[in-house]
């Protein structure tokens, strides 16, 4: 029993010893994170490689509380894996997306790992232990109430409603315009002709001046017509000169 004892003692001793000769290290300091609802927030820090051997790692991404009736919180990080040179640190980047459905003042917490991808085996009188060294962050994650929106926004859609109010004013003036131009034009060349018929009446001849214009000849019927009605004027005045003789003898 008491080698048993003395054989965990010395692996728990190796243990704290690897744990405590870890290469892998990282920027001091928690995460705490007021995402506004319906937007997203990012928190940086950097992990460190103090020893003289490159260390290849991989992230395990936080298991957050849930809440009834609100959705959890989405957390990326980016990079995920990779390889740290000796002496050397890596920027880690936490992404949270808070969802718009949650309601603002509530609370999520998990913790963030980076671990060594090659974990340590220790073994010591038969028995073993896999220690895989590591650091981690307790992440903390408040739902804010949403952002107004900028104002730089509201003066943008003041700027864009202007504009289309004076193009659509421009195009009704221009439309006028296009058609009082129109009006004048007609009215001006109606004018122009009005002036170049008054001009040619102006230089024709008088009346007076002008040669009478040829009767038409006339037909046969009508000039024997008209040598008839010559001949029988005498012939009537005659007639009337006898008729009238005739009654002053009577009377005599």
């Amino acid at each position: 029993m008491n080698s048993k004892y003395v054989s965990l003692l010395m692996l728990l001793s190796l243990s704290f010893l690897a744990i405590s000769y870890a290469q892998l290290g990282e920027q001091a300091g928690q995460p705490t994170m007021n995402v506004s609802v319906g937007s997203s927030a990012a928190f940086n820090y950097s992990i460190l490689n103090s020893g003289s051997t490159p260390i290849n790692f991989t992230v395990i991404l936080p298991t957050l509380n849930t809440i009834p009736h609100n959705a959890t919180p989405i957390v990326t990080v980016t990079p995920m894996n990779g390889t740290l040179a000796p002496e050397s640190n890596r920027l880690i980047s936490i992404k949270v997306n808070m969802p718009s459905s949650d309601k603002p003042g509530l609370k999520w917490q998990g913790i963030v790992q980076v671990v060594e991808a090659a974990p340590t085996r220790i073994t010591s009188s038969g028995e073993g232990a896999v220690i895989t060294a590591g650091v981690a962050k307790i992440l903390t994650i408040y739902s804010a109430a949403p952002k107004p929106m900028p104002l730089i926004y509201y003066i943008i859609a003041i700027v864009v409603v202007v504009i289309v109010i004076v193009a659509v004013i421009s195009a009704v003036i221009l439309r006028r315009s296009s058609k009082a131009r129109t009006r004048m034009v007609a009215r001006a060349s109606r004018t122009a002709a009005s002036v170049k018929s008054a001009r040619k009446r102006a230089t024709r001849k008088p009346a007076a001046t002008r040669k009478p214009a040829r009767e038409p000849a006339a037909s046969k019927g009508s000039a024997r017509k008209k040598g008839a009605s010559k001949a029988k004027g005498p012939a009537r005045k005659a007639a009337s000169r006898g008729s009238a003789r005739k009654r002053t003898s009577r009377s005599r």
